[in-house]
């Protein structure tokens, strides 16, 4: 009979420390996922810087883009989302 009660007021203990580490688990996932998308970004623009300073048909590219030049006699033609 003691042995029974230690069983079972042993289980009681633990389930606030199983949902505990549930959480944390849980939490360390989020941790990882956003980890993973962070790094994904880096390496994004670690490409983009790369390909910024040594290709310059992509740096053309990009400043025509972000600042809206164009070459004389061009026509430009933007479609803009609504």
């Amino acid at each position: 009979m003691f042995l029974l009660t230690a069983c079972v007021a042993l289980a009681v203990l633990s389930v606030p420390q199983m949902r505990k580490l549930r959480a944390l688990k849980e939490e360390l996932a989020r941790a990882k996922a956003l980890e993973t998308h962070v790094e994904q970004q880096k390496d994004q623009k670690r490409r983009d810087l790369n390909a910024i300073r040594n290709d310059p048909a992509y740096l053309e590219l990009v400043a025509r883009d972000r600042l809206d030049l164009y070459r004389e006699g061009e026509k430009v033609y933007r479609i803009e989302e609504k």
